[in-house]
């Protein structure tokens, strides 16, 4: 059966590109028309890839589905050249949401998993409201093709209490938590690692061997699904901000500190300034002139007595003048929150952003610092820009870093500053290390937000605080979508007869929607 599709896709893909580029078994090409032509030639690879669906189950066992497509032909090449056109790469779309769907209420702080290409999972979040806000220690998820909310009722077991600024990732068939906070921030955060089963819909605190964490919040995790290592750096309790790394073998489920750090003390601004300058060799916009202030004394800047900031301390100096994008033995990092984390090849973790909760304005992000999970030492790998104008994203926290394929894409984020307006999207090339800017900037510029990819390239975003709001910021409960490649047919077929039919598993049945694709489509409850 696979064998058979992949067959059809290949044959509809030829006819739909002329510049094609190989990903993942996936088509993804460098152009994308838009006229009415490039819809035609997919209507027809539509109609043969439903028939290949029906041909081949038929062969197998004609009692289970008779190929029907024939008769339902016309109505489904109409439906499939009329919503084509929304699977244009970087063009956002913001889902209705459908009238039998609750919404979960605007949040910011909360956490997000991809369940099987088809769920959105979300737990946890902050929103204002009573004296000191309020959390939510409840899970939902969102079906991408249907555009339905649902909330999840757990079976069994406590989950969370800590929910803001927590850590989650997908392991096998459960999601794991890591760390937290409740309200307000600090007064109690979680070093404890818990698990909801998605088979059985219960909540697990597991049993950890060894010495965890501190309690933390706004830590960042990296999964290392080969060798099952969960790699967790930095956070803060609230008051000292770490750049520890430590690794959870989810094997033995067994906590190992592979690099212990030195905490930070919550700086003045100023303060953050400095060190950012010499940690980066960074140039500063025109918000903060540093260059006014080289006349200023350590007390003037609120530099605590014995504080070493000559261009030598800590061997920061000669990594920011690297030359060549060579990979350079670097220190740890400063200690940081709110930071995002991506493994990469060779066993290296990219660390990307993060800061203090206070403005720090004008720094780029012209070098990433990497762990190398194998020699565990930290690196620092310079980057360009692809512009002309050299342009590099700035710094950043509470923003999100997601992987597709061999580029990580950054939405959002805060220098603290609520209202600067973070609508670009940065790509990341982790061959090259080039940024580039993608047209079409984000309807809804968020931190504190959400973002995962789906299997067919699509970035889906969810809640945050909207900068475009009033000036402190409101959150949101929007979800986004940007396709970064021409989706396959097999998706805007899909799309289509959703769109049309709805998700009533008796009427896409009879449409020839083979059993193997109903899964995509109908929601559980449906099913």
């Amino acid at each position: 059966m696979e064998a058979a599709i992949a067959v059809e896709r290949r044959r509809a893909e030829h006819l739909m590109l002329t510049t094609e580029q190989s990903r993942d078994g996936r088509n993804s090409a460098k152009t994308a028309p838009v006229h009415g032509g490039f819809y035609q030639r997919p209507v027809r690879a539509f109609t043969r890839l439903f028939s290949s669906f029906s041909r081949s189950r038929h062969r197998r066992n004609r009692a289970i589905e008779p190929p029907v497509v024939r008769k339902h032909t016309e109505p489904l090449v109409e439906i499939v050249r009329e919503s084509a056109p929304a699977g244009t790469p970087f063009t956002w779309s913001t889902p209705s949401q459908c009238p039998r769907s609750i919404a979960p209420c605007a949040r910011s702080g909360h956490v997000a998993v991809l369940v099987g290409n088809v769920y959105l999972y979300v737990y946890g979040g902050y929103a204002r409201g009573g004296v000191h806000g309020v959390r939510f220690p409840e899970m939902w998820r969102y079906h991408l093709l249907t555009e339905v909310w649902e909330k999840v009722h757990a079976l069994g077991g406590q989950p969370p209490v800590a929910t803001c600024s927590q850590s989650a990732v997908l392991f096998k068939d459960s999601i794991l938590f890591f760390g937290g906070t409740t309200v307000p921030f600090g007064t109690v955060n979680a070093n404890d690692v818990t698990m909801f089963s998605l088979t059985t819909s219960t909540w697990t605190t597991v049993d950890i061997v060894g010495d965890p964490p501190s309690p933390r919040f706004g830590q960042a995790v990296a999964l290392d699904a080969a060798k099952e290592n969960l790699w967790v750096i930095g956070g803060t309790d609230g008051h000292s901000f770490f750049n520890d790394v430590w690794r959870l073998d989810l094997q033995s489920w067994t906590w190992e500190c592979c690099e212990i750090g030195a905490p930070e003390q919550e700086l003045d601004p100023r303060m953050m300034l400095q060190i950012l300058r010499m940690q980066n060799q960074e140039e500063f916009d025109n918000n903060i002139n540093m260059e006014d202030d080289d006349d200023d004394s350590d007390e003037e800047m609120g530099i605590p007595d014995g504080v070493q900031h000559e261009p030598g301390a800590e061997g920061r100096d000669a990594v920011g003048n690297a030359e060549g994008g060579v990979l350079i033995p670097a220190n740890a990092p400063c200690g940081r929150y709110r930071h995002e984390m991506i493994m990469l090849p060779q066993g290296r973790i990219a660390v990307i952003g993060g800061g203090w909760p206070f403005p720090v304005t004008g720094a780029r992000i012209d070098a990433i610092t990497l762990y190398d999970t194998h020699t565990r030492q930290w690196l620092r790998q310079p980057c360009r820009s692809a512009a002309p104008a050299k342009e590099i994203p700035l710094s950043r926290r509470s923003h999100t870093c997601t992987l597709i394929g061999q580029n990580v894409y950054m939405l959002g984020g805060t220098d603290g500053n609520s209202v600067f307006p973070w609508e670009h999207v940065w790509m990341l090339d982790t061959r090259t290390f080039v940024w580039h800017k993608l047209p079409n900037p984000w309807p809804i510029p968020s931190y504190f937000h959400v973002t995962v990819a789906t299997d067919e390239g699509y970035l889906v975003t969810f809640g945050g605080v909207d900068v475009k709001g009033t000036g402190d910021g409101e959150r949101h409960n929007k979800v986004c979508c940007l396709p970064t490649r021409i989706p396959s047919l097999h998706e805007l077929a899909l799309q289509a007869v959703v769109t049309r039919f709805g998700n009533n598993a008796d009427v896409l049945m009879e449409c020839g929607v083979p059993h193997m694709a109903l899964g995509r489509m109908l929601v559980l409850g449906d099913a």
